[in-house]
């Protein structure tokens, strides 16, 4: 908090006045450089995969600015001396938008969008970690990459298409692709 003031160039007790501790200015440098997490869909949009891709592109939007990777890593490094960083990260920032995504999923399944015992935990993790990575590599995040992300979660988490997949089977000495 000393090097935060220093640099900042008011007094420690100034910036106690403003956060109460070292990971209260973490959520709010976050929020100031990315936007605050949107913590409601109201009302749900129309489909699931609707709400998925407003929910991606905001993410993808919010981790693609310059300040975005400094942030991430002092959270990651911290993360790993103080235990409570991490809660911080996930109470404030991680929760709302995972707790939209659960919705989303599960109004999905029961729409017949998602197959039956898809886990919006995976789903979250699908869209948010590839996020995350290709942010870290200085990877595009425009929207057409957006679109692309979303059309492998449908292919992976979306209800059977009424065509089977192929698959390889052996039949006598021939091995070849059956439906």
């Amino acid at each position: 908090m000393e090097a935060i003031a220093t640099r900042a160039g008011i007094s420690k007790a100034t910036l106690y006045r403003r956060y109460k501790d070292k990971e209260a200015v973490v959520v709010a440098t976050i929020t100031a450089a990315s936007g605050p997490p949107p913590t409601e869909l109201t009302p749900l949009p129309d489909s699931t995969r609707e709400g998925l891709t407003f929910l991606a592109r905001n993410a993808a939007i919010a981790t693609s600015g310059p300040s975005w990777l400094p942030i991430l890593g002092a959270v990651f490094s911290e993360g790993q001396h103080e235990g409570g960083m991490a809660s911080v990260m996930h109470s404030q920032i991680f929760d709302p938008v995972s707790a939209i995504v659960d919705r989303l999923v599960q109004r999905g399944i029961a729409r017949g969008e998602f197959r039956a015992g898809v886990s919006a935990d995976m789903v979250n993790a699908v869209i948010h970690g590839a996020i995350i990575v290709r942010s870290m590599l200085g990877e595009d995040l425009g929207e057409a990459w957006v679109d692309s992300l979303l059309d492998t979660i449908w292919a992976g988490f979306g209800a059977a298409s009424p065509e089977p997949a192929l698959r390889l089977v052996a039949s006598g000495s021939l091995v070849g692709w059956r439906r």
